[in-house]
């Protein structure tokens, strides 16, 4: 019985696994076909390798990256460096507003 409440212990106290913890970071990438760099920050079910192998898919679509580019393949990991990067995950409703207010 005290074995069992150990292991029980032991799993709840270990460290987050770095899948999850990757999942909070942003991740930036680069293509030459794409203007700037792109950042995305991944949800919790996602890492910026999911993130990455999804931009390098010919056939993926469906999600939001990178102001919602079609460009597939050539893309690749860096490092973010502030604010430099652009916002993959799309713009919020208030910023889309506010855009939208500005345009001739």
């Amino acid at each position: 019985m005290s074995s069992i409440i150990i292991v029980v212990a032991l799993a709840v106290m270990s460290p987050v696994s770095a899948g999850a913890e990757d999942a909070q970071k942003p991740c930036c990438f680069t293509n030459p076909s794409f203007a700037g760099t792109c950042q995305v920050i991944p949800d919790e079910e996602t890492t910026c390798d999911d993130v990455l192998a999804y931009l390098n898919n010919p056939n993926s679509f469906g999600r939001v990256y990178c102001l919602k580019t079609k460009v597939r393949g050539g893309w690749k990991k860096i490092e973010c460096d502030g604010e430099q990067a652009r916002s993959c995950t799309g713009a919020d409703d208030a910023q889309v507003q506010e855009v939208a207010a500005a345009l001739p």
